[in-house]
């Protein structure tokens, strides 16, 4: 954990958490639809058992989680 100085700067490369955490909202979007995409192709020709045991759930978890992607969208 980094140390905190006066101006709300931190030790590691002078990055602010807030920068931070936009990153992260970035990169969160980017793995969604990144991940959609892939489910989307997957969908054609793979099980939900195949698509869940990919991204390490179950077949019940990736279905009820991603069933909403259809693959000709």
């Amino acid at each position: 954990m980094s140390r905190k100085r006066k101006n709300g700067e931190t030790e590691l490369g002078e990055i602010r958490p807030l920068a931070v955490l936009n990153a992260v909202r970035l990169l969160r979007r980017i793995a969604d639809d990144s991940e959609a995409d892939a489910v989307r192709q997957a969908r054609t020709e793979f099980s939900w058992e195949e698509i869940g045991r990919a991204l390490g759930v179950t077949k019940q978890s990736a279905h009820e989680r991603l069933r909403h992607l259809n693959p000709q969208d």
